[in-house]
C-alpha cells in the first residue's frame, strides 16, 4: 500500500491534481475565517494582541504568536478557533468543554485538526477506484508523529487532542510544545514520509537527543513496582493492567498478571523528521480478525479525540502484529529541550494503557 502511495504522490513539487468536488464542510469541524492573509510577523503579532483570544482558559494567542514568527504561515481567527495556513494545509485549533463522562478533573480539551484533503484529492483524481478504508488509514497512521489520520464528514484530517486539568493554571509547559508540534508536523510527517523528503533539523545533532542517562532517569520516574529494563538506546516497561489470582502469591501471581508493553527507543528514526524518541504502546488484547482490529483502531482514535482519555493524543492507534493494537508516537529532537516533557509523556503512556485496556474490555475484546 505504501509503495503505491509513493508512486501516486511522488514529489510535492509536482503540479496539484484537479480538486475533487466535496460537500462543504461543517462549520463545527472546519470553520472558514472571513479573512486569513499572509502578513509579516510583526503585523501578525499586533493583530493577535488586539484579539487577545483565550478559550476555556487556553491562551490561543501563545500558539498564534509562535506560528506568526514562522515564515510561510498565515495566522487568523474564526470566532474562538485559531486558523493556521501553510501552503495548501489548513490547521484548526480550538478549546472545547470536556464531554459528559470525561476523566475527573479535566477542565477542557484543546483540539488540533489539520485538513489533508489535498493529499487524498491527488490520490483520488488519478485513481478513482482507490478506497481509503481502515487498512489504508491504519498504515498511514503508522507514519504519524503527533496525531491520527481520520475521516470526518467526508473530509480527511490529522487530529490531536490535549486535555488540561483544573488547578494547573489552565496550561503548562508540557502541553504547549506538544500542541505547537501537532499543528506544525502532524500532516507534514505523513506527506513528507510518503514523498521521501527529509525535514531540515536545525539542532545540529547527529543521532537522537536522548541517551542512556535519559533512559535511566525516565526509569526512575516510573510508578513503584513497575518492571522495566533500560539500555543505552532505550527503555521497556511492563504496565500492569489487572488480572492475577488473588489467592495466589509471589511468583505465581506475577505470572497471571495482564500487562501492556511501553517501549521507548532512540534508534528508530522517523522517515521525514529524522532522529528523536520513538514511543510505542502495545496492548495484550487480541482480535478475531485483522479487519476488526483495524476498525477498532479507528474507533480508539475517535474516542481519543472525544476526550475519553486524559493523556495527550499525540500519536495514533494502529494495528500491531495484525491482530493487536499499538499506539505510536514520536518526539523529534527539537522537543528534548523542554525539561520534564519526556517524563510527562512516559507517565501519560501508562495512563493511556490502563484506559485503553478497560475501554476494549467494555467493548467485549479480551
Amino acid at each position: 500500500m505504501l509503495d503505491f502511495l509513493k508512486k501516486v504522490i511522488g514529489s510535492r513539487k509536482d503540479a496539484p491534481a484537479t480538486p475533487v468536488r466535496r460537500t462543504p464542510p461543517s462549520p463545527l469541524i472546519e470553520p472558514r475565517p472571513k479573512t486569513v492573509v499572509a502578513v509579516d510577523a510583526e503585523t501578525a503579532l499586533r493583530n493577535i494582541e488586539r484579539h487577545c483570544h483565550a478559550s476555556h482558559g487556553v491562551p490561543l494567542d501563545d500558539i498564534a504568536g509562535a506560528f506568526a514568527a514562522i515564515p510561510g504561515y498565515a495566522v487568523g481567527f474564526s470566532g474562538k478557533t485559531l486558523v493556521l495556513r501553510n501552503g495548501q494545509l489548513r490547521t484548526y485549533i480550538r478549546a472545547v468543554r470536556p464531554p459528559e463522562g470525561a476523566p475527573v478533573g479535566v477542565e477542557g480539551n484543546l483540539e488540533v485538526r489539520t485538513n489533508v484533503d489535498e493529499l487524498f484529492d491527488r490520490l483520488q483524481a488519478g485513481h478513482p477506484k482507490v478506497k481509503f478504508n481502515s487498512q489504508a488509514l491504519s498504515e498511514l497512521n503508522a507514519m504519524t508523529v503527533s496525531g491520527a489520520l481520520a475521516e470526518e464528514s467526508g473530509h480527511f484530517y490529522v487530529c490531536s487532542r490535549f486535555s488540561f486539568h483544573e488547578g494547573e493554571g489552565s496550561w503548562n509547559e508540557c502541553l504547549l510544545p506538544l500542541a505547537d508540534d501537532a499543528a506544525r508536523f502532524s500532516a507534514e510527517s505523513i506527506i513528507g514520509a510518503i514523498a521521501e523528503e527529509k525535514f531540515s533539523d536545525d539542532s545540529g545533532l547527529e543521532g537522537s537527543a536522548w541517551g542512556e542517562a535519559d533512559f535511566v532517569r525516565l526509569a526512575s520516574a516510573l510508578p513503584k513496582g513497575t518492571a522495566s529494563k533500560t539500555a543505552p538506546n532505550g527503555l521497556v516497561a511492563a504496565v500492569r493492567l489487572g488480572g492475577g489470582d488473588g489467592k495466589a502469591a509471589g511468583f505465581l501471581r506475577r505470572l497471571s498478571q495482564i500487562e501492556a508493553t511501553l517501549s521507548l527507543s532512540s534508534t528508530v528514526p522517523h522517515p521525514y523528521l529524522g532522529d528523536g524518541l520513538f514511543v510505542r504502546l502495545d496492548l495484550p488484547n487480541h482480535f478475531g480478525s485483522e479487519h476488526v482490529c483495524r476498525e477498532t483502531a479507528g474507533e480508539m482514535n475517535r474516542f481519543e479525540m472525544e476526550g475519553r482519555c486524559d493523556a495527550p493524543h499525540f500519536g495514533a492507534w494502529c494495528t500491531g502484529d495484525g491482530r493487536t493494537l499499538s499506539y505510536l508516537s514520536f518526539l523529534r529532537n527539537g522537543l528534548r529541550k523542554y525539561d520534564g516533557l519526556d517524563e510527562s509523556f512516559l507517565l501519560s503512556g501508562i495512563s493511556r494503557a490502563r484506559w485503553a485496556y478497560a475501554e476494549l474490555r467494555r467493548l467485549g475484546f479480551r
